[in-house]
């Protein structure tokens, strides 16, 4: 069970699939707050952790600051521009944990893109 939008604070996040975008408005008033053009349709949810939101594209997870909409960093298996990512992250205190779809599990720090 995969939450679209979540609130983090003051905003409300959601990615929104065909617009292929993740964005964020406000939660009082439904303004824009910000937003992130992505190549690909988007993924159908987004997801918090440590203080960040977690989405992306069947192509790229990113890592994003709730606040300002920053892309603290991007996560891309393969160089090719197909579909690899199928699945969310899963989170283990500083470790992002997400397959793909050639059987392989990659093992992230959320804080800072290394691989563990």
């Amino acid at each position: 069970a995969r939450t679209n939008p979540v609130l983090v604070g003051d905003c409300v996040i959601v990615s929104l699939c065909s617009p292929r975008r993740i964005a964020a408005f406000r939660k009082d008033t439904g303004a824009l707050m910000w937003n992130i053009d992505l190549d690909y349709l988007a993924c159908s949810h987004v997801d918090v952790h440590g203080g960040k939101v977690f989405g992306g594209s069947p192509r790229e997870l990113l890592c994003i600051d709730p606040e300002s909409g920053r892309i603290v960093w991007s996560f891309v298996p393969y160089t090719s521009n197909g579909e690899h990512l199928y699945s969310g992250p899963a989170f283990s205190e500083d470790r992002v944990i997400i397959g793909d779809n050639h059987g392989w599990i990659h093992c992230i720090n959320s804080a800072d893109r290394q691989a563990m």
